[in-house]
């Protein structure tokens, strides 16, 4: 935007004096002390625990979100103006600890630390029960239906509101991709090699383990990089909030001074960057999201079960390599059964035969809902009903053609198959074993060396799992490097182990020992072990068993805009009332959310979903591709609704509030009274007869799997029955629901029965002298 532009922008803004105005160094010093003021009372209100509560906050690494914001909204600047402008002139951190050191304890002094409980009596207090909450879930509505009727009802308004939203779905979906791009080549350049000399470095990733290792086992793994224990500090301690301040922001270079280990982690980025649309509260909504995901991972069990893996394969290739062998082309020959089994299906004429069965009959269903749907608007005259007749029955023909095709050649294979084994030769089978011996087959036409006997030189499968449980412990508990003699024969005195498995314990421990983290290391060491495993698995064809070391973009969240109270002021704020409810900033909008939210939605509607769908809405939405709209709420669960104050009312002869007065007389609701209970007889034998015919139906059919559905008239009453399954099971849901309506209307009519009743004794009791 070009000077004069802008200069003719802010002479059209509002003329309101701004509520702070910083012109020096020292204002802008107050004004961050009065804001970490604020901050500190907040917090003191909050926490009991003084002490713990000083020690985080004077641990904190970088400032509390919305500290340098409110100070641009009350100089009535746009952000970020403060932290360019001042970040070089003095530390904010600086800042912030002088400021804690100095008052805090002058602020605790001064506000009472909350209390648990206001009551004056000397009982022990006891603790409250908390809601029963439980995770967050979703209701699906359509944007149109929960939108303003002001905004439906105005083109433009929602031409400007779709088109915006549809410009910021495209625009977090490249940010989404960035993100993780950048987070994933960072998550690669820190567990590869962490070292100071990163450009300087010959070998930058490392070499990918070869098969022929595995074959071989010679001892030494190719893998060259290895976590350094003397790495005191850590690069992604930080990394998901300085990823974008170190490849988009402003504070560039400030945020590489400030973090000197993240310059080794700097990644060339060439790429646009991210759109206007992508605000800072938009962009926080999404760096939440990432944060958590990758917490996840390093804050997880992930590392411990991917240590145990490969434990477990390295002692299983050292120890029991024929087993492992023998496994592995168990596995080769499943696979290619599968493919032929696949291919075969595929090239099945009776298969196909099927496939133009149900495709035919599936347009037939489409003419005739289409013929019905026509007849009942009156809309079909005798030529189109000639047209769709005949259509029809040559649908019908093509039907029956297909289905007796598919019959005969089933019919011809099962015969084909009968004769040929009526055919063999017995002699062939009594000298199947001379057979065998000379085309290296045993006698049930197995491969003798892709299924030779268990070696005697193999470690049992019980004794494996004994060393692996072993070799955890000592990975885990074991603070040197290298496993020294004693404190192997500490951990394995009754096991009386061999010098192979001596060997092969010592090898897999001295190997994995430097990627296991200590236990006060920071959780992203654990990277390095899952990337490492990951290649193991990988060669040794495991790769189901490979973890996820960042998280990745999931193909539901693509073209889809997650927005809450702030990043809906920032996004949409244009475009809605926001304005006329009070609310100036997006700090405004983090306290007042359901106004914000009122603007743009039928907040009536939306609690109406939320409610049919148990859950309490969070002011959270995902806006998808499709115009389809995910309400996200925290389930509640109901409390049991009591009908004691209503048969309390009734025992005093009071009516209940709400109630209907009685319009019908006591005869007439006698006689409904004997008619529903007629009708809930007959919806009760219905539901008893179709649940004895469901019954027999489920013997009869269990009767029939023993025997099997060989040839193609079981095929057929399977089908039958499966169907009558089906028919029967919603005769029966259909009874049972129609007997609760009769119950319902039961319940109602002899209820104001007896209201009837009571109000005429009521009055006859009056009508008596005293």
């Amino acid at each position: 935007m070009g000077r004069k532009r802008s200069t003719q922008i802010e002479d059209t803004r509002s003329t309101t004096k701004p509520a702070l105005t910083i012109t020096s160094t020292e204002e802008a010093i107050e004004a961050l002390n009065t804001q970490i003021k604020h901050f500190l009372t907040d917090q003191l209100r909050k926490h009991k625990d003084r002490d713990k509560l000083k020690a985080d906050l004077l641990g904190k690494q970088r400032l509390p979100k919305g500290l340098l914001l409110n100070i641009d909204q009350l100089c009535g600047k746009t952000a970020p103006w403060f932290a360019p402008n001042y970040h070089k002139r003095f530390h904010f951190l600086d800042t912030w600890r002088g400021y804690i050191n100095h008052h805090y304890d002058e602020l605790a002094a001064m506000i009472p630390a909350p209390t648990a409980s206001s009551s004056k009596t000397t009982s022990p207090s006891q603790p409250t029960k908390p809601t029963q909450k439980e995770e967050i879930r979703v209701a699906h509505k359509s944007l149109r239906q929960i939108l303003l009727p002001a905004i439906n009802e105005s083109p433009e308004a929602l031409s400007n509101v779709l088109s915006t939203i549809k410009d910021a779905r495209i625009a977090v979906t490249k940010y989404s991709r960035d993100m993780f791009t950048l987070l994933h080549t960072s998550v690669l350049k820190y567990a590869t090699n962490p070292n100071a000399d990163w450009y300087t470095s010959a070998t930058s990733y490392p070499p990918l383990l070869s098969a022929t290792w595995i074959k071989s086992r010679t001892g030494s793994f190719p893998l060259s990089h290895r976590p350094q224990a003397a790495l005191a500090t850590t690069c992604l301690e930080y990394s998901i909030s300085n990823i974008y301040s170190s490849h988009f922001g402003h504070t560039r270079e400030s945020t590489k001074t400030s973090h000197p280990n993240w310059s080794h982690l700097a990644v060339d980025w060439s790429f646009d960057p991210p759109s206007k649309l992508m605000t800072s509260n938009v962009r926080s909504v999404y760096h939440n999201k990432l944060d958590t995901s990758f917490k996840n991972i390093l804050a997880g069990k992930s590392f411990v079960k991917m240590t145990r893996y490969l434990v477990r394969l390295l002692l299983r290739l050292w120890l029991a390599p024929t087993r492992e062998q023998r496994h592995t082309n168990m596995k080769k020959s499943f696979a290619k059964k599968k493919r032929d089994n696949a291919c075969a299906l595929h090239d099945d004429p009776a298969k196909k035969m099927k496939a133009l069965y149900c495709n035919t009959r599936n347009a037939l269903r489409r003419k005739a809902k289409e013929m019905s749907k026509k007849r009942s608007r009156g809309a079909l005259n005798e030529r189109q009903q000639a047209g769709l007749d005949r259509r029809m029955s040559n649908l019908q023909e093509k039907m029956d053609f297909y289905k007796k095709e598919r019959k005969q050649i089933i019919s011809s294979k099962h015969s084909s198959s009968v004769e040929a084994q009526s055919s063999t030769d017995v002699s062939i089978a009594t000298d199947a074993d001379a057979v065998a011996l000379s085309d290296d087959l045993d006698s049930n036409g197995r491969n003798v060396e892709d299924h030779e006997e268990p070696s005697e030189a193999d470690v049992s499968a019980r004794r494996m799992r004994s060393l692996q449980g072993i070799t955890m412990k000592l990975l885990f508990s074991e603070s040197d490097v290298t496993l020294q003699d004693t404190s192997l024969k500490k951990h394995t005195q009754k096991l009386q182990l061999i010098d192979k498995e001596v060997r092969a314990m010592k090898l897999v421990f001295n190997t994995l020992k430097p990627y296991i983290p200590c236990e006060n290391a920071p959780k992203c060491h654990r990277l390095n072990i899952i990337l490492f495993g990951n290649e193991v698995l990988r060669v040794a064809g495991y790769d189901k068993f490979t973890m996820e070391a960042c998280p990745s973009v999931s193909a539901g969240t693509t073209y889809s805009l997650s927005l809450d109270a702030p990043s809906v002021h920032e996004l949409l704020g244009k475009h809605i009332n926001v304005k006329e409810k009070g609310i100036g900033s997006a700090a405004q909008a983090r306290h007042q959310k359901n106004d914000v939210f009122a603007c743009l939605f039928n907040m009536d509607k939306v609690e109406q979903i939320c409610s049919k769908n148990g859950i309490q809405f969070i002011h959270h939405i995902d806006i998808h591709g499709s115009g389809d709209v995910s309400l996200r709420g925290t389930t509640m669960k109901p409390r049991q609704k009591s009908v004691y104050e209503e048969r309390k009312l009734r025992g005093m002869g009071k009516t209940a509030p709400g109630s209907v007065p009685v319009q019908e007389s006591i005869d007439e609701l006698d006689l409904c009274i004997k008619n529903l209970e007629k009708e809930r007889d007959v919806q009760s034998k219905s539901a008893r007869i179709a649940t004895a015919s469901l019954s027999d139906l489920g013997k009869n059919m269990k009767d029939k799997l023993t025997r099997g559905y060989g040839d193609e008239r079981f095929k057929q009453e399977r089908h039958d029955d499966v169907k009558a399954e089906r028919i029967l099971k919603e005769q029966k849901r259909e009874a049972i629901k129609a007997k609760h309506d009769i119950l319902d209307k039961l319940a109602e009519k002899r209820k104001m029965k007896y209201l009837h009743q009571k109000e005429q004794s009521d009055k006859s009791a009056a009508k008596k002298p005293a």
